[in-house]
């Protein structure tokens, strides 16, 4: 038998749909995600350490934990179908509209989406436990994790 390698190709985009691990809900929107190196998610979080000196010379780091997210979210997601919010009309009326792929609406996505999308977006796994349909898996466990 001969040996099987899987081989991640960098910035190779994989689709990717919420499901709710609740309800089961799948949701419409379809994300288009990819990888974030291993050089990038380094640089990312130098970007937002400050490091101070300590006691003794002791070096304190601290991560700010939601610029670091956002950042990777910004990085990892590259596109997005039907993503839709609310506006009003002239007449004060709420609308739906879709919603453009911009900075802005990724960091306001809702914690649980982005927990999954940095997940797998931060994995060397990325893409490889979604199932036939691009679906995120709730029942499988994130690549890494000790379940």
């Amino acid at each position: 038998m001969a040996d099987t390698y899987i081989t991640i190709i960098q910035d190779e985009q994989f689709p990717y749909q919420f499901r709710d691990p609740d309800t089961g809900q799948l949701f419409a929107t379809q994300f288009i995600l990819r990888e974030v190196p291993d050089e990038v998610e380094k640089a990312i979080r130098k970007r937002h350490t400050t490091v101070k000196m300590g006691r003794g010379g002791r070096r304190d780091e601290t991560l700010d934990a939601r610029a670091y997210g956002n950042d990777v979210i910004d990085y990892a997601i590259v596109g997005w179908d039907r993503l839709v919010g609310l506006s009003h009309d002239r007449d004060g009326r709420a609308v739906k509209v879709d919603l453009s792929c911009t900075r802005e609406h990724k960091i306001k996505l809702p914690d649980r989406i982005k927990a999954d999308i940095m997940r797998m977006a931060l994995s060397k796994e990325a893409g490889l436990y979604l199932d036939d349909e691009g679906v995120g898996d709730p029942a499988m466990p994130a690549p890494g994790s000790k379940s």
